[in-house]
């Protein structure tokens, strides 16, 4: 089963709807300034809208208004059961919907996608790379800062975790107060042996020193919903998860599986 799964245009219709008429919870993300922000609000339902879509126009953890420019791209993103459906539009600009009991809501209308993929959400647990060093250089700024951070602005690491939404490795060159929380970071890593060489967006969540002096970093991928280059990235890094969740799984079972005696 490929990790990343796309819709057919009736059930893709359905799944909008569904998620529109409940009110349903999403993410939406888009390049502002440089840097990659995800805000989170909900979808609103109108009369008549069966050609586009209305997000409210506040952000649901903050309180504070969302705005966007006309013609702008967006991800967005929202749960369906056990898997995470995903899809990428641009903005048609900021109007007001009327409820049925006659309240007005802002929102951001945006256009109908054309596609809608959804990924499992299994792949958003952190998986373990069983029997295998996994390199990382990351660098602040961002994947488009990769050039000018070259030389003594890289730093390397070995990767501890991984999945879909982020990422966890140890780095003996970074003190504690060299990233900030959610500032943008780059990384580069090839989680496979024979696999290409991944580079994505992160933002910087945590940093903890372990017992032997190492720093323990939390990233956050983010951006990767809105092109199609990035849902490349996207699913090829849910492949590499299922990857190393089946390889635990293998050796969970060996460990069990009964010993042969001879007699």
């Amino acid at each position: 089963m490929k990790p990343l799964l796309p819709v057919d245009e009736a059930k893709k219709n359905d799944i909008l709807a569904h998620a529109i008429a409940r009110n349903q919870f999403s993410v939406v993300t888009n390049r502002s300034q440089g840097a990659w922000v995800s805000r989170k609000t909900k979808f609103i339902s109108a009369e008549d809208a069966t050609d586009r879509i209305f997000i409210e126009a506040t952000d649901a953890a903050t309180e504070q208004s969302l705005t966007y420019l006309s013609g702008e791209l967006v991800g967005v993103t929202f749960r369906r059961g056990h898997r995470k459906c995903l899809f990428s539009t641009s903005v048609i600009g900021a109007t007001s919907v009327q409820q049925e009991d006659g309240a007005l809501v802002n929102v951001i209308e945006l256009h109908w996608p054309t596609e809608l993929q959804e990924l499992q959400r299994r792949v958003f647990q952190r998986a373990v790379p069983i029997a295998r060093h996994v390199s990382v250089r990351f660098w602040q700024g961002g994947v488009s800062e990769r050039g000018e951070a070259e030389g003594n602005g890289v730093f390397t690491a070995t990767m501890v975790d991984l999945s879909a939404g982020g990422m966890r490795f140890l780095s003996t060159d970074v003190a504690p107060d060299t990233f900030e929380e959610g500032e943008p970071i780059g990384c580069s890593f090839r989680p496979m042996s024979r696999g290409e060489t991944l580079v994505v967006d992160g933002i910087f969540r945590h940093l903890q020193l372990t017992a032997d002096g190492l720093a323990s970093i939390g990233i956050q991928f983010v951006g990767l919903e809105c092109s199609e280059q990035g849902r490349q990235t996207l699913a090829a890094l849910a492949g590499v998860v299922s990857e190393y969740q089946r390889a635990l799984r293998s050796r969970g079972k060996s460990r069990m599986a009964p010993r042969l005696v001879r007699q």
